[in-house]
């Protein structure tokens, strides 16, 4: 089951955690966010995500 996801605290995971690690190095990944899964995609001014049937875009500051 899919829960609702803090957009906030992802989108500051993203720009903290993710743009700044080795394991991330790809474009195009997926990843687990408090216990849900994510598809995402890394564009120029933003993450593009995909949770469940729904799909988020995030500004990259």
């Amino acid at each position: 089951m899919f829960q609702q996801i803090d957009l906030s605290a992802l989108a500051d995971y993203l720009i903290e955690e993710v743009d700044c690690s080795a394991d991330y190095e790809e474009d195009c990944f997926g990843l687990v966010f408090r216990e849900q899964r994510l598809y995402v995609e890394r564009h120029p001014a933003y993450f593009r995500i995909e949770h469940g049937v729904s799909v988020y875009e995030l500004p990259r500051h």
